[in-house]
């Protein structure tokens, strides 16, 4: 019986050992961003950083992508192999160059044009209704 709780013992012993945890940073220039997501490509590992700008994330060894994301900003992504990991990660992320142009939003003028193209618009739609009545598909 003791010889199976040692054994139990080392078996949990190996499976916490095998576990590394991965700390780093997040910034823009010089400032930390929180909220930012990192999380390991095809897993379910994931976090957000904190008012910091600082991430942890405990994972078994091995070779993995991580992602670094954040909302307006490019799209990190990084090679990380943890039997090589040493010290804390760090990562500048850059804005996005895509930004959307501005809609303008003006008023609708009922103009007699406008009141043409309804009464166009309706007759049209009501041939449409008639014609699929009898079109059988």
């Amino acid at each position: 019986m003791r010889d199976c709780i040692y054994i139990i013992a080392l078996f949990f012993s190996i499976q916490i050992t095998s576990q590394i945890t991965i700390h780093g940073t997040v910034f823009e220039k010089s400032t930390p961003l929180e909220g930012a997501a990192v999380y390991f490509n095809n897993t379910m590992l994931g976090t957000t950083t904190n008012s910091n700008g600082e991430f942890s994330i405990t994972v078994k060894e091995g070779q993995y992508d991580l992602i670094v994301s954040y909302l307006g900003y490019k799209k990190i992504n990084f090679a990380l192999n943890t039997s090589n990991y040493t010290k804390p990660l760090v990562f500048n992320l850059k804005q996005e160059n895509n930004t959307l142009n501005e809609i303008i939003i003006r008023k609708t003028i009922y103009d007699d044009e406008w009141k043409y193209n309804l009464q166009t618009f309706k007759e049209n739609l009501l041939e449409l209704q008639n014609w699929l009545m009898y079109v059988k598909f």
